[in-house]
């Protein structure tokens, strides 16, 4: 698209997942909602048939950049030296630096990797240019330099921030954090006996406790934990049923995650529906009782866990990273301690599901917290506000 002749706010820098999106994604969602709440802001990213189409019937400013990510020899020996992983998007940066010196836009957002960050600074040095940092996980030492290179630093949480300026000998950018959102129209609950229609026409059993896991199937997410949950349940409590929705890359069936896939068609207390697109999810939190939510790493602003309550879930979850800043222990979720997960994991799930006043008091307060505190509508609002530069009316409080 042609939008160099027009003058922008802001910018948005992306070479993730598509926007507008397709299906997958998290943070892909949340820059498409802005860009095309904010006429006077342009997205730039990388190219994929079904987002572009989508951005031209929906008249999105945008400039889509069409490239394969190379790996050059020098980052191939960097990367096996250090035995990290090399960010290959150069070229799209330095096609997204030729398009944006074209365009009169006084500010940038880059979503995605810090790596980037010092050659938009380099390229840039005038512009205000903020980075969204979208993990709990902080770059390692050598990466977090890259921080000077931004004005603004925006955070999902206070705990995230906390984090960065702990592990970070010198952050400078102004620290902003605008709490993630969710769609409280599109997820919500449904009356108990529209959740066993669902079920019976979805081939969920009516008459169990229904636990949804709602990500990835792959080690970092605590699949580990669930199978010997489904294992456990199997044998000691029939009534509980899982049900899996998260999908998985090829190149990541290995070790524990394969092994964890085959040993799924020896239960019938779990059913695993591969690669649920975001638009389907909500169907299966509504016809869940809770859910369940492992992490083994530290989490940032789970979209899952967002949905879930918003849906009116309770979410079981580690105390790993963010988790424990937005899901309070018997309020609208149970916290596990990480080291005792397994034992804690059981005991949270008998607790709610041997106990249905329990499970309805977290329940509404699981939907009366997502009213409160993580609505799409106050994280747009609050976004605004950061782009305007009224900071002082970023509301982002978690606590209930």
């Amino acid at each position: 698209m042609n939008e160099s002749s027009k003058r922008y706010d802001w910018i948005h820098i992306y070479a993730g997942q598509s926007v507008p999106p397709t299906g997958f994604g998290s943070y892909n969602y949340l820059i498409n909602k802005l860009v095309s709440l904010n006429k006077n802001h342009l997205f730039v990213g990388k190219y994929y048939p079904e987002g572009y189409k989508s951005a031209t019937e929906n008249n999105i400013s945008a400039f889509y950049i069409d490239y394969e990510k190379k790996l050059k020899l020098r980052d191939r020996i960097k990367s096996f030296i250090s035995n990290e992983s090399i960010s290959t998007d150069r070229d799209f940066v330095n096609k997204a630096c030729a398009i944006i010196n074209k365009i009169d836009c006084p500010n940038l957002l880059i979503w995605g990797s810090i790596k980037e960050l010092p050659y938009f600074r380099w390229a840039f040095p005038e512009k205000t240019i903020a980075y969204a940092h979208r993990w709990y996980a902080q770059p390692n030492t050598y990466d977090a330099n890259n921080y000077i290179y931004c004005d603004y630093l925006l955070t999902l949480t206070k705990g995230i921030a906390q984090r960065a300026l702990e592990q970070t000998h010198n952050l400078p950018p102004v620290i902003v954090t605008i709490p993630n959102g969710v769609d409280l129209e599109e997820f919500s609950p449904i009356a108990m006996d529209d959740k066993k229609k669902l079920r019976k026409s979805n081939g969920i059993p009516t008459d169990k406790t229904v636990i949804i896991f709602p990500s990835k199937v792959q080690s970092n997410k605590g699949v580990d934990y669930l199978r010997e949950w489904i294992k456990y349940f199997s044998v000691n409590n029939p009534n509980i049923y899982f049900i899996i929705t998260g999908n998985i890359q090829p190149v990541k069936i290995y070790g524990e995650t394969k092994k964890f896939l085959a040993m799924l068609k020896d239960f019938n207390n779990v059913k695993w529906i591969n690669g649920v697109k975001k638009e389907s999810m909500v169907k299966y939190y509504q016809l869940s009782d809770f859910s369940i939510i492992p992490s083994v790493v530290p989490e940032g602003m789970s979209n899952a866990a967002l949905e879930s309550l918003a849906c009116g879930l309770p979410v079981i979850c580690s105390n790993r990273g963010a988790l424990k800043e937005f899901i309070f222990n018997e309020y609208n979720g149970i916290v596990c301690a990480s080291e005792d997960l397994y034992i804690s994991g059981i005991k949270g799930i008998n607790q709610l599901s041997e106990n249905p006043l329990l499970l309805s008091k977290m329940s509404k307060n699981a939907r009366q917290y997502s009213e409160k505190r993580t609505s799409i509508k106050k994280a747009l609002t609050n976004y605004q506000a950061f782009f305007d530069m009224r900071l002082l009316d970023i509301d982002n409080e978690l606590a209930p």
